[in-house]
């Protein structure tokens, strides 16, 4: 095999191939003589602002659409544990120990205990 040499690349109908030095340099060359007015920075501060709380607004809302599901499947665990209480049948049990831990893949299946 031939050596690894750390390269950026573009294959969109076309081979472009350039050393990550040589781009990293030239990217750097291009940051550095650019030039920013105080008014566009403290554009740039409210957008990346504004952006950061939408992000934190839809990380608060996914958090409480998994915490539901959570809720929703122990509800579901616990009535499928109460259920087994009164069953008498090593099958019918099986069945709803499989039903119980397909539903709640956090479950440990070692706590599920029989109790007829």
């Amino acid at each position: 095999m031939g050596n690894y040499f750390p390269a950026y690349h573009c294959n969109r109908g076309h081979y472009f191939r350039v050393p990550k030095k040589e781009f990293n340099q030239t990217i750097e060359a291009f940051v550095s003589d650019l030039k920013v007015t105080p008014e566009y920075v403290e554009e740039l501060k409210e957008f990346v602002i504004e952006s950061w709380n939408e992000k934190q607004k839809t990380i608060v809302s996914d958090q409480s659409v998994v915490k539901s599901k959570i809720e929703t499947l122990k509800s579901q665990a616990e009535m499928v544990a109460d259920k087994i209480k009164y069953l008498s049948s090593d099958v019918a049990i099986g069945y709803m120990e499989k039903d119980l831990v397909r539903g709640t893949p956090f479950l440990d299946t070692q706590s599920i205990t029989r109790s007829c």
